[in-house]
């Protein structure tokens, strides 16, 4: 139980799996489907919350999140890019 109450940066944290999904996640639902420039922003903001609150809780550095947030919009151009199907398929 000790081990879940420290702050500190675990040993293995490159990159933030956080930032990546909730950065990938954000960008789908804000390119299909747009909600307005209200909820899209609250979407948006929802995903660099998550990135930011793993820096703020000391879980990550600052190139972790930055990193998962690379690597979460190239995981969502390589969805619809290349796995998304077409309305018209």
């Amino acid at each position: 139980m000790g081990d879940m109450m420290t702050i500190s940066v675990d040993l293995f944290s490159f990159p933030s799996g956080h930032t990546t999904r909730a950065i990938m996640v954000a960008y789908f639902f804000v390119v299909h489907f747009s909600g307005g420039l209200f909820i899209d922003s609250m979407v948006l903001t929802w995903g660099v919350a998550v990135s930011l609150s793993r820096i703020f809780l000391g879980r990550h550095h600052v190139l972790d999140v930055t990193a998962g947030a690379v690597i979460g919009i190239l995981q969502y151009r390589l969805l619809a890019d290349y796995l998304w199907l077409s309305e018209e398929t």
